[in-house]
């Protein structure tokens, strides 16, 4: 289609010569919001008919226009006979929008998520079970949004929250303590946490390779869009500054990319030994370094059951239900002593082990 001299191309594409995007049987196709150039591509997709007897279904296809006048914008309708689209448009599981995502356009996330929370099996699991249903299932929800969008912080504290909720058991009947902090809790394994991924942190992290992307792999197709769009001046990322007109898509990148500077050298990634990104290392490097877990080999030794190593881990923050605990919050205890043997000790949480 590139080839047709009376095709013009979208404006947005003009640079890069882009007329069409194919992802397994979808096809997206774009030019510039006039009468010719949509007869032209109609031409395209009746030849392609002609050859392949394909026909594009006209009940899943849609024309999306924007900048064109209520006139012309009848006339496409009439000429392709697609219904008229309108964003977000859900490719993938994903919506696909031009605009900044706000709170509603990500409330899909947050229902999904809360859907698998609400299941009936997964409210009688331990705290164990519980544990691998976030690092597993609700883990990988984010994670398919977070791979691809910069999250709006409100959602990802929501996020945050629907797995702390989780994790304790708190929920609209029936009110829990969280026993540790989440901050703790998103501590690796070898700190004392459960290496739960915060949110916020690892959609930062997705950032940073999307940052390195744009400076090592200028041959990709998107990042050559980008930079025929919104770096004309100026090739380089790492010293580009934004124009103030510019989208809040463009400008969040390059203000992360200061805060990761350290990260890099003349493009290379120095926080693996290979040069190339890991999402996994910068999202470590942006957690930042804790002291070691001293027990960490007892407590997740490979021989215990999950439920036991949540219950030692417990322990070694000194977070089990026992008496002196429920003393020390300010409830009232009839009777401080352990309930199994008659010694005139109080409970805590290494006479409750040992």
């Amino acid at each position: 289609m590139s080839q047709l001299t009376d095709l013009r191309y979208h404006p947005m594409c003009k640079d890069v010569k882009l007329t069409h995007l194919t992802i397994a049987d979808d096809l997206m196709i774009f030019c510039k919001g006039e009468e010719l150039s949509v007869l032209r591509i109609m031409e395209a997709l009746r030849h392609f008919l002609d050859v392949t007897s394909l026909n594009a279904n006209s009940d899943k296809s849609s024309i999306y226009v924007a900048g064109v006048e209520e006139e012309t914008e009848n006339k496409l309708l009439e000429i392709t006979r697609f219904k008229i689209g309108t964003f977000p448009v859900k490719y993938l599981g994903l919506p696909l929008s031009p605009k900044k995502w706000n709170k509603l356009d990500c409330h899909q996330l947050v229902l999904k998520i809360t859907k698998k929370i609400r299941a009936v099996l997964a409210r009688h699991l331990s705290y164990a079970g519980k544990l691998q249903v976030i690092t597993s299932i609700l883990f990988s929800l984010h994670n398919f949004w977070g791979a691809v969008f910069i999250l709006p912080q409100s959602v990802l504290k929501n996020v945050d929250k629907k797995c702390r909720d989780f994790l304790w058991g708190n929920n609209e009947k029936d009110k829990k303590m969280a026993l540790v902090s989440w901050e703790t809790v998103c501590k690796p394994k070898k700190e004392g946490g459960l290496n739960i991924k915060s949110s916020k942190k690892w959609n930062l992290a997705f950032v940073g390779k999307v940052i390195w992307l744009l400076v090592n792999n200028k041959e990709l197709l998107w990042v050559k869009w980008i930079y025929g769009i919104y770096m004309k001046q100026n090739d380089d990322f790492c010293t580009h500054v934004p124009p103030s007109s510019s989208s809040w898509y463009w400008k969040n990148p390059n203000k992360i990319k200061l805060g990761m500077q350290q990260c890099y050298n003349n493009g290379t990634c120095i926080l693996t030994t290979i040069g190339k990104y890991s999402v996994n290392q910068s999202y470590l490097d942006i957690l930042g370094q804790g002291a070691s877990m001293g027990s960490y080999d007892l407590i997740w030794s490979k021989i215990l059951l999950p439920k036991h190593r949540f219950i030692l881990w417990l322990a070694y923050q000194k977070r089990l239900l026992t008496k002196d605990r429920m003393l020390g919050m300010g409830f009232q205890c009839d009777d401080a002593h352990c309930v199994l043997c008659k010694k005139q000790e109080v409970e805590d949480n290494c006479y409750a082990l040992f």
